[in-house]
């Protein structure tokens, strides 16, 4: 079982567009993002909005305290968002849906089953005191640090701020989400279910796992703060201390770097979201 459940979500700006659910043998975490298109024909305050939340509770409901597999899930999951977008008036265009970063930890037995799919983040802590296993698909990261790259050189040469030169470098952003559910590109969860086939599954033994921590990039953030923790730190504070304290330091860090310049990044404050639960042998 997953004991001493430690999650929290907060929104870094006005709308919360991640989402999280914990049992004592499932813990989901879903980092939403709105299409670049300007559409908006959901009930809630941002597509990316209903697509977490909507999509963590169906997975919620199909999951817990089951064993069928998380992909068969996924697609069932993708189904009743498309045909809720639908209803919504959307266009059933899948380059215009909303999607999601996923990351899902299920008891199985004597197994831990880990399903990523998405830049989410999981930090697992061996009971033989291995170093900290970090578990993160690379591919959407790769193509923002590039962006991120460009941001810094044009400050520099033009003696502004990262904040400053972002805006010149939407098209860069715009030109790597086209790269969604694409060879060559990053795979994700959206509606269409283009890439689920493409997430990574993972099973650890139970009895070798001391805990394990999901989060979202948002939340990952306060591991890239200069002087952040390590991983093995960020999990001793996991273990010990409130997850909303936490978030609460790292917004702090952030706000007081309103030029992007520390930690560069695309927005001040990013929505942050984890569950960390140690695992009861």
């Amino acid at each position: 079982m997953f004991v001493n459940i430690n999650a929290y979500s907060c929104a870094g700006l006005e709308h919360n567009e991640d989402a999280v659910y914990t049992a004592e043998g499932l813990l989901i975490v879903m980092d939403g993002a709105s299409g670049l298109n300007g559409i908006h024909r959901t009930d809630a305050p941002t597509d990316a909005c209903w697509l977490s939340h909507t999509a963590v509770a169906l997975l919620a409901e199909k999951l817990n305290a089951s064993e069928r597999p998380i992909a068969e899930a996924l697609e069932e999951t993708a189904e009743a968002l498309r045909q809720g977008l639908t209803a919504f008036g959307y266009p059933e265009e899948p380059e215009l849906y909303p999607s999601g970063s996923l990351m899902i930890a299920r008891r199985m037995g004597e197994e831990i089953e880990l399903y990523t799919l998405g830049d989410c983040t999981a930090l697992i802590r061996w009971r033989d005191g291995r170093p900290v296993c970090c578990c993160h698909d690379a591919a959407v990261t790769r193509l923002d640090n590039a962006v991120l790259t460009r941001a810094q050189k044009l400050a520099e040469s033009c003696g502004g701020s990262v904040a400053q030169a972002l805006p010149e470098l939407r098209s860069y952003v715009v030109e790597n989400r086209r790269l969604r559910n694409r060879e060559g590109g990053y795979w994700i969860f959206d509606p269409s279910g283009r890439g689920i086939a493409h997430g990574q599954r993972l099973l650890l033994p139970a009895g070798e796992v001391h805990s394990l921590a999901l989060m979202s990039d948002g939340f990952y953030d306060i591991a890239q703060l200069e002087g952040g923790p390590t991983h093995e730190e960020l999990m001793t504070l996991l273990e010990n201390t409130p997850a909303a304290k936490l978030v609460e330091g790292l917004y702090e860090a952030l706000e007081a770097d309103p030029l992007l310049d520390r930690l560069p990044r695309f927005k001040l404050k990013d929505d942050a979201t984890v569950a960390y639960a140690r695992v009861e042998p």
